[in-house]
């Protein structure tokens, strides 16, 4: 994933259960990007279970929380902390757009750009168009590197979680 020679952040990585990395932007914006450990989507039996981590976005603090500005730089700046977690193991990445604060397409919409542009060569990226959580309804995707020898596996197990099992 190149940044196409786009401006980035310098970020930093925390570590932690979470493996989080950290970064700020000129706006005086401060985000956390962690990669979770979770085995709640993945049945016991599954060999890659221990390299399945949800990616959350967060921001920790900005001047204004109910506004923030567009920057080309964030995106730059995500791409490079993703290849930077990728670049150790073959791991597998959920990504869940909640639906908690009704922006669950404009995060979709971004992450897709973010495959398109950044993603498509060196990962493949697998999509569940829409999830049920009670009341809530969230968009879904996971992404593994290409050469992932569990690519296969992961796909079927992901399919089943579509469908309701584990």
């Amino acid at each position: 994933m190149q940044s196409e020679a786009r401006p980035i952040y310098n970020f930093k990585f925390n570590g932690g259960r979470d493996n989080v990395y950290s970064f700020g932007t000129k706006n005086s914006i401060e985000y956390d990007v962690r990669f979770k450990p979770t085995t709640d989507y993945v049945s016991l039996d599954e060999l890659w279970r221990d390299d399945f981590y949800e990616i959350v976005i967060e921001v920790i603090a900005a001047p204004d929380p109910t506004y923030i500005p567009a920057d080309r730089a964030i995106l730059s700046t995500i791409v490079a902390i993703i290849t930077d977690f990728f670049a150790v193991h073959k791991r597998v990445i959920l990504y869940i757009c909640d639906d908690s604060d009704s922006r669950e397409q404009a995060r979709k919409r971004k992450f897709d750009n973010w495959y398109k542009r950044f993603g498509s060569v060196l990962y493949q990226k697998y999509d569940l168009p829409t999830v049920s959580d009670h009341s809530e309804r969230f968009f879904a995707s996971i992404f593994f590197r290409r050469d992932n020898p569990n690519r296969l596996a992961v796909i079927d197990a992901f399919d089943r979680l579509a469908m309701g099992d584990k």
